[in-house]
């Protein structure tokens, strides 16, 4: 990059220690480094408007001993290497990325050329005039429908046995249907990505725990700006809705329940995507939306903070704006809400299984499996399995605070 520039949110500190200064480097995502006065006196003046050699120039006249252009384009590599310098991909997400934790899979399905060629195939849908057209023409296509809805006893009989009016070959169908929906949501993504010349490397298909999940993979979306970011977050829903509307044309077209039934439930599925306490997509349109990385985290740190009055503090919310503190501590009391509400679901769910489990254990080894015993030892081994991800999560949002916390209070 020939004029670097941090990134936004990145901030510089020189500190006392013990009568001999430190410089301390604080990234978007929260981290820290204690760094050396070379890179200090560097990328304090990395601000876009100043060449390689101009910062080297600068850092010679701060530090007072020769610096070189070499020296500076390190720094500002190894800057550029952790996602700090504003226009150049981090080799890492800011976004801690899931790994292969417990609960979780990923394989790949498409990747390559012709993923590519057909995510910018579907890009120009992405084109502001296209965009307005087609959310208007499939609000149009919803409204019959959802204006009859309640005459046709559809959300009655979800409630209900929504299986009485299907039969197997509707369900094997429709299952396909939604499977081929949901690999669209995810072209939707990379549609989006090339839509910002963005470079997409895969979708996929993966578990979340005991959810069946489908994913996409592009490379250096962090390098793009947060209107670029929450375009590509929204490309998936954006596709499923218009997916959705071909579904509704045709039950216009040939009224049929099994259609209904599944053009709703595509719609549903869009409306879950919309709540922001699980990763889904409305989590990192709120994130990129106002610019703020590490989202969860950051709430959890403003929530922990008020706890204990200040004791413990998330230093990186300081650098934010008073718009996205409040964002902040909205988002941060609103998900420890739902946490709670969760929690204390699976506190009962585990007084319900503590009843029923062992005996149904203890009946199937002596007197052998049956369906409804399959389900509860199912159901125990889904509560297990919820347990260990929510106490893994919770982890890693507060441990980074309470390590901080601790290592100040040691130093």
């Amino acid at each position: 990059m020939e004029r670097p520039a941090l990134a936004k949110g990145v901030t510089l500190h020189q500190l006392d220690h013990h009568g001999s200064p430190t410089f301390r480097l604080v990234g978007p995502a929260g981290q820290q480094w204690q760094v050396r006065p070379l890179l200090y006196h560097v990328a304090v003046h990395a601000d876009g408007t100043r060449t390689v050699a101009d910062l080297a120039r600068l850092a010679t006249e701060s530090m007072g001993s020769p610096v070189r252009t070499e020296d500076a384009a390190l720094v500002v590599r190894w800057l550029a290497d952790r996602g700090l310098i504003e226009g150049i991909a981090a080799a890492g997400k800011p976004e801690p990325a899931p790994g292969h934790p417990f609960g979780q899979v990923r394989r790949r399905l498409f990747s390559g050329p012709a993923l590519t060629a057909a995510a910018t195939g579907m890009a120009f849908l992405f084109r502001p005039r296209w965009v307005v057209l087609l959310l208007l023409l499939s609000l149009a296509v919803r409204l019959p429908p959802y204006a009859t809805i309640h005459g046709l006893g559809i959300l009655q009989l979800i409630t209900t046995n929504p299986w009485s009016a299907t039969t197997p070959t509707h369900v094997a169908v429709l299952g396909s249907i939604m499977l081929a929906v949901a690999l669209l949501h995810e072209l939707g993504h990379a549609a989006a990505a090339r839509a910002v010349r963005m470079n997409v490397r895969e979708i996929g298909i993966g578990l979340n725990v005991i959810y069946p999940i489908c994913y996409t993979r592009i490379d250096d979306i962090w390098a793009g700006t947060r209107q670029q970011r929450f375009a590509v977050s929204a490309g998936g829903i954006y596709f499923q809705f218009l997916a959705g509307s071909l579904m509704w044309s045709y039950y216009l077209i040939r009224p049929d329940i099994p259609w209904a039934l599944l053009a709703l439930v595509n719609d549903l599925t869009i409306l879950s995507n919309f709540q922001p306490f699980l990763r889904f997509d409305a989590y990192w349109m709120l994130s990129h939306l106002f610019g703020i990385v590490n989202l969860a985290r950051r709430g959890w740190g403003q929530v922990l903070e008020w706890i204990t009055l200040g004791r413990v503090r998330d230093d990186f919310l300081r650098t934010y704006g008073p718009v996205q503190r409040l964002v902040v501590a909205v988002y941060g009391v609103a998900n420890a809400a739902f946490v709670a509400a969760f929690s204390w679901g699976l506190i009962r769910w585990s007084g319900l299984l503590l009843r029923m489990l062992p005996g149904e254990l203890l009946r199937t080894l002596t007197e052998g499996p049956t369906a409804e015993r399959a389900w509860i030892l199912a159901q125990g081994v889904i509560w297990s399995v919820l347990v260990l991800n929510v106490g893994r999560r919770l982890y890693g949002w507060l441990a980074p605070l309470l390590r901080r916390q601790v290592a100040r209070h040691v130093a």
